[in-house]
């Protein structure tokens, strides 16, 4: 009786164990199908490229030499959106310039963009009377025969969430920066597979306890999980999603690369419609300076912004941000990362930023003439997500004296006529072109006095009647058979065209019945202009215009002389570059 009993325990222990082996196979199979199905999701999206970054357009580089005439004050702006700190006294670190009365140090920044790389170095202009007399390389003590300063971030093509994403690699991010964040988030990241038991259990505990899904217990790589492939909404299945991802990426790659992409996604805030994200972005946008240039308690404001960029916002709230700042400061201390005199010392310094900026686009109306250009290469798809590197013409010093000047021109004009500023169906407009006669690059573009109000480019898509600017043409078809000094009737007799009576008058009174061509031309004489058109043929000076690649076009009525067809000011502008390039048209 004993012995059947003891066999049908074992039987029973065996039947148990069996089916605890098949179970265990059951779970193994399904925990490798599904650490197989997520494995190739995480690896889809992190092989290659890991986040959709806008294309980001920038200006040309400004070359500096000795006797070039320089404007102060523009040269300031520049320096200051290239995020160049002015001091006080000697410049100490890259980044930093002071302005002298006659003189300019300027400690440069290292650049390194796909286009542009180049060490930073000391450097010492020379100024007087506005213009540059020498450059020096402080540092060696040799002259800079040209100096090239880098090109500015002019706009992005953002993507359908209008993302603003600057990538930057661990390397070059602070050790105090990574320690704040990992204090303020994942104090254990280094040491855990991904998920941290203990901060779930005690989630856990607390749902129960409340019901309801109040904490999650997240690590650094469980927030990379969730933002890179999951929604924001809190269930226990998107929860459990979460912790399989989690122990993917743990497993198949290193904690300095997981955190790395981390930094780069996290998302920091507003900048009116555009949002912030990675910590390059986030040093930009609230302290004016990259992440590896951030001090021990920017850095903690940073990290504390990760929990709730918008509640902690320095820019929206000061006193709870520094309390935020303090409460990871204090972290780092308890985790021994800084000491207890850094901490006091550090705790009573205040939150400064660098001043809430929107985003606005520069040089809208060039932008927007690029864009054209750019949709005929790229698809918007690839301009949104590819994060391209473009180099434009654009001189910013050029188009911000061009905007300007435009600004104050037309005040001037409504100053003198108030019934200009004071009809508002017909506002006064301008536009202003910059180019570069021997190579057609637009320097500035400026397409009306304000972007917001009409986005009409009166530069590239307006047609005007050019007047007395088309007149260089006339005079050039006629100096095949005219010499300068060729005397021309300023006497003319009243027309018939299409059964109108015409006839121009000068603007210039003379009283001379002949001119030579070349007074013609420097007076601007209309008669004597419509005289040389007539002599010259008109048919003559249409060829002529056909060949600066006007599109507009042109009939032989005299009229065509003084400049009575429209044409778009930017093939006007171009159009007179040979002028001043040998005879070549760019």
């Amino acid at each position: 009786m004993i012995v059947n009993l003891g066999v049908l325990l074992m039987n029973k222990i065996k039947k148990l164990v069996s089916v605890l082996f098949i179970l265990c196979m059951v779970l193994s199979v399904c925990f490798s199908c599904i650490f197989y199905y997520y494995s190739n999701i995480v690896e889809e999206k992190f092989t290659g490229r890991k986040w959709s970054v806008p294309t980001t357009v920038y200006s040309d580089t400004t070359l500096m030499y000795p006797g070039q005439k320089i404007n102060k004050s523009l040269f300031k702006e520049k320096l200051k959106t290239l995020l160049y700190k002015e001091v006080f006294n000697m410049p100490e670190k890259k980044g930093e310039v002071l302005f002298l009365s006659d003189k300019i140090l300027i400690f440069l920044k290292d650049i390194d963009l796909p286009f542009f790389k180049r060490d930073g170095f000391f450097v010492k202009i020379i100024l007087k009377n506005q213009s540059i007399v020498s450059i020096v390389n402080i540092s060696t003590k040799k002259s800079v025969l040209i100096l090239e300063i880098e090109p500015e971030e002019v706009f992005r093509f953002f993507g359908k969430d209008y993302e603003q994403r600057h990538l930057v690699s661990i390397k070059k991010i602070p050790e105090y920066l990574k320690n704040a964040v990992i204090s303020a988030e994942d104090k254990n990241f280094y040491s855990h597979f991904g998920i941290d038991i203990k901060g779930i259990l005690r989630a856990f505990y607390l749902n129960i306890k409340h019901f309801d899904i109040r904490q999650g217990g997240s690590t650094i790589t469980q927030q990379l999980a969730k933002n890179f492939f999951l929604t924001h909404k809190r269930t226990y299945l998107r929860k459990l999603k979460e912790l399989f991802l989690s122990l993917v990426i743990d497993l198949k790659y290193g904690k300095d690369e997981i955190f790395e992409i981390y930094l780069n996604e996290i998302y920091f805030g507003q900048k009116g419609a555009v949002s912030i994200n990675g910590i390059d972005e986030a040093s930009v946008f609230y302290f004016g300076k990259h992440a590896k240039n951030l001090t021990l308690e920017e850095s903690a404001v940073i990290a504390g912004l990760i929990k709730s960029p918008n509640y902690y916002s320095p820019y929206k709230n000061p006193v709870r941000s520094k309390k935020r700042r303090d409460f990871v400061l204090q972290a780092m201390f308890n985790n021994k990362m800084i000491t207890k005199q850094v901490l006091d010392n550090t705790v009573k310094k205040p939150v400064i930023t660098s001043g809430f900026k929107k985003y606005v686009r520069k040089a809208p109306y060039f932008s927007q003439y690029l864009a054209k250009q750019l949709a005929d290469l790229y698809t918007v798809k690839d301009l949104k997500d590819l994060g391209l590197f473009i180099c434009t013409t654009l001189d910013t010093q050029v188009q911000r004296a061009a905007e300007k000047a435009l600004v104050s021109g037309i005040k001037r004009l409504e100053r003198k006529f108030p019934s200009l500023k004071n009809d508002r169906q017909n506002r006064l407009q301008g536009a202003v072109i910059v180019m570069s006669p021997k190579t057609g690059d637009i320097l500035g573009m400026v397409g009306g006095k304000d972007y917001g109000q009409s986005q009409f480019n009166r530069i590239t898509s307006a047609k005007l009647q050019p007047g007395s600017a088309f007149k260089p043409f006339v005079y050039l078809s006629a100096l095949d058979e005219y010499s300068p000094s060729t005397l021309i009737s300023n006497e003319i007799e009243p027309m018939v065209i299409e059964g109108r009576l015409w006839h121009p008058k000068n603007s210039y009174k003379t009283s001379k019945k002949t001119v030579s061509l070349r007074e013609a031309l420097s007076k601007s004489l209309n008669i004597a202009t419509v005289n040389i058109a007539i002599n010259t043929g008109l048919g003559k000076i249409i060829q002529t215009a056909k060949k600066f690649q006007f599109s507009t076009t042109m009939n032989a009525y005299p009229s065509l002389a003084l400049g009575a067809y429209e044409v778009k000011p930017l093939e006007l502008a171009r159009a007179y570059c040979p002028f001043a390039a040998d005879g070549i048209l760019p």
